[in-house]
């Protein structure tokens, strides 16, 4: 059975979703990446490049995200000391004010060390290589082109003939580089957005409204999701107290969060097609267009945006002054978490990816022996 692999994005979550690979690979034995379609959004992109440069050791590339991720610090993904912040925020405000269309005025944080991360991290050409020697089917990196205000998923897969042309959302098939990858990751206002072919990129989950349409184009049977927010409960949410105000951070994590509501969605369509399809008889299945497909899903069991907030500390001086001037510390949970790139928040979130998968191990050797 064809199997697809979909993570998707979160920024500093995806620290989560590398504890869930080394344990699904723990699980497994090693080997092989275990499936042959790799679909990725935004930092999902950047654990999939690990994966994709690795696919023929999976234990090598699950022990090199872990290790990445449980030394990182914000350094390695933007300017974040004090006089780089100073100097953007100046920029940032000279744009505004004074109307002036000044270069690297369009976005707060400069990611360059992300560029040298890729680049020191990731063999874009082993990448190639496993796609091609057929050890991995294809790889997707999903963007949002802010020219054309349209989703395209970058693909490199062995048979570019399975791609699509939606209103909202085609492929194009490419050999990746580290500018797709840039350009998934690429928080709108945050992180400055990516040229590629004279376009504009940035995140992949601004409007990727099915997240889960690359992985059924390219033909999986099977698609095991590795998100990094929990799924709430609606008993919860009914009885969540309201807030005397909503400032600024707890929009912004909210519109954050609204990246990852498409993937939601998706699941709620899919869960309905297989019940569907199920109720049909063998003539009528054999002439639709439908098909079941397996789905696991694997979210994280607590808030990761509360965790975050405990962790806040560790943020370099200057900025979190300026995520502290968005609003009070109790609403910017969300925000902060897609955006605190510290060791000592993802060291806990791979713990949490590690434990939440390991309690599912019966689930996850299911899926693989499919």
């Amino acid at each position: 059975m064809k199997k697809a692999i979909f993570l998707a994005g979160g920024g500093a979550r995806g620290a989560y979703q590398a504890g869930v690979l080394k344990c699904i690979c723990d699980i497994l034995g090693g080997g092989q990446f275990p499936a042959s379609i790799l679909s990725t959004v935004s930092a999902g992109a950047i654990n999939g490049a690990h994966l994709a440069t690795y696919a023929d050791d999976f234990r090598v590339g699950t022990n090199n995200m872990i290790k990445l991720w449980s030394s990182l610090t914000s350094e390695q993904i933007f300017r974040a000391g004090n006089l780089s912040l100073a100097k953007s925020v100046l920029r940032n405000f000279a744009s505004m004010a004074f109307h002036l269309n000044l270069t690297g005025g369009q976005h707060l944080l400069d990611t360059d060390p992300l560029r040298d991360l890729l680049q020191s991290h990731i063999d874009f050409e082993r990448i190639k290589n496993n796609i091609d020697n057929g050890i991995l089917s294809a790889f997707e990196v999903a963007t949002t082109c802010y020219d054309t205000s349209q989703t395209i998923s970058f693909v490199h897969s062995q048979d570019p003939a399975n791609g699509w042309r939606k209103i909202r959302h085609y492929s194009q098939e490419t050999v990746m580089t580290p500018q797709h990858i840039m350009a998934s990751s690429a928080f709108p206002i945050f992180f400055p957005a990516e040229k590629i072919d004279d376009m504009h990129f940035g995140d992949g989950g601004l409007r990727h409204s099915s997240p889960l349409r690359a992985s059924i184009k390219l033909g999986a049977e099977a698609i095991l999701i590795i998100g990094t927010r929990k799924t709430p409960e609606i008993d919860v949410l009914k009885s969540l107290k309201p807030t005397n105000d909503v400032n600024f951070s707890k929009i912004l994590g909210m519109m954050f969060n609204a990246f990852l509501d498409n993937l939601d969605r998706d699941l709620e369509h899919m869960s309905t097609i297989n019940q569907n399809y199920r109720l049909m008889d063998s003539q009528t299945r054999s002439q639709s267009i439908w098909r079941e497909l397996k789905i696991l899903n694997l979210n994280p069991s607590v808030d990761l945006a509360r965790i975050a907030t405990q962790k806040e500390v560790v943020m370099p001086f200057l900025l979190r002054y300026l995520m502290n001037s968005f609003g009070e510390k109790e609403q910017s949970g969300d925000f902060l978490s897609f955006l605190l790139f510290e060791s000592a928040y993802t060291q806990d979130l791979i713990e949490i990816g590690y434990n939440d998968t390991m309690q599912k191990k019966d689930e996850v050797e299911k899926f693989f022996s499919l």
